[in-house]
């Protein structure tokens, strides 16, 4: 449950340092979402799909396990999240030095709306087909973010926040250019981490009191049982954000000024990520199998 929101803080410090573009980060992120998502499908249209129909499985059992499946399972495409995170981001602070001078650069900012309206759609979807409203393909799942929405609002406060503060430096008389050497000290270094740590703190706040109204609602007046109602809060997402409260020890020790000695670290993280997250869709679906040949 940490390790989207600690990437996404790692790519808000590398960019600030300006040691990484916006650019960059959204190529990079961009390429593994639609990399990973379509390397799923493709297993499972290839093998999968096909192996259920030489096992003689009925069609009727195998759409049932395969939505249990994928509505509970099939969320770990973190760069899904790192992306939207990222365009976000990019779309309300970066400025293209072509096509969008002058008033058109406000046609780029309002395309931050776009990332929103992704995630807004993601989410619904997959509650509606966790609750057996509708019924979806498994082709749409690896293409749904991971995280709930109250988690990407929280790192779109942050974003609005160091957006808020550029104008108000700027408004002071310093120009963008002074701006950006101002982000490489270590001043403002801890300023980001502080308010990174306030506003996690603000958000589990309004997290346990969603999650109250949640369980008065369930519980006393749908009556559902514990184990019932954990389901119900794991599928809307809650409980994301008061994880993150064991982050802010390492939030506030983090300072993107400071750099360590062996880069190769960069990229022995992600590409050790993209393995574990493979490993666990070969698990997931391993024990899809078991419980079809079971039935």
């Amino acid at each position: 449950s940490l390790s989207t929101p600690l990437f996404v803080i790692a790519s808000f410090g590398l960019i600030l340092s300006g040691k990484k573009s916006y650019v960059s980060y959204a190529i990079f992120y961009g390429a593994g979402f639609l990399g990973i998502g379509l390397a799923l499908c493709v297993l499972y249209g290839r093998y999968i799909d096909g192996l259920f129909i030489e096992l003689g499985i009925h069609e009727t059992d195998v759409y049932k396990v395969v939505q249990t499946f994928a509505s509970n399972k099939v969320q770990v495409n973190v760069f899904a999240d790192l992306f939207m995170f990222t365009l976000f981001h990019m779309f309300l602070n970066y400025n293209p030095p072509k096509f969008f001078e002058g008033k058109k650069i406000l046609i780029f900012r309002f395309s931050a709306l776009i990332p929103v309206l992704c995630v807004a759609a993601s989410y619904v979807l997959k509650i509606l087909a966790g609750l057996g409203t509708i019924s979806l393909s498994f082709y749409f799942f690896p293409f749904f973010t991971t995280k709930s929405p109250l988690v990407f609002l929280l790192f779109v406060v942050v974003s609005l926040l160091m957006k808020y503060r550029e104008l108000i430096f700027v408004r002071l008389g310093a120009t963008r250019k002074e701006y950006r050497e101002f982000l490489k000290t270590k001043k403002n270094s801890l300023a980001v981490s502080v308010n990174i740590s306030v506003i996690i703190a603000i958000f589990s706040v309004v997290e346990i009191f969603i999650l109250l109204v949640l369980f008065v609602y369930y519980v006393g007046v749908e009556h559902l049982d514990y184990r019932e109602f954990t389901e119900v809060a794991t599928l809307y997402g809650v409980g994301q954000c008061v994880s993150l409260i064991l982050a802010i020890p390492f939030i506030l020790l983090y300072s993107y000024t400071r750099l360590h000695k062996n880069p190769i670290i960069d990229i022995i993280i992600p590409v050790g990520g993209i393995i574990f997250i493979m490993l666990i869709y070969i698990e997931g679906i391993y024990q899809m199998i078991i419980r079809l040949i079971q039935m």
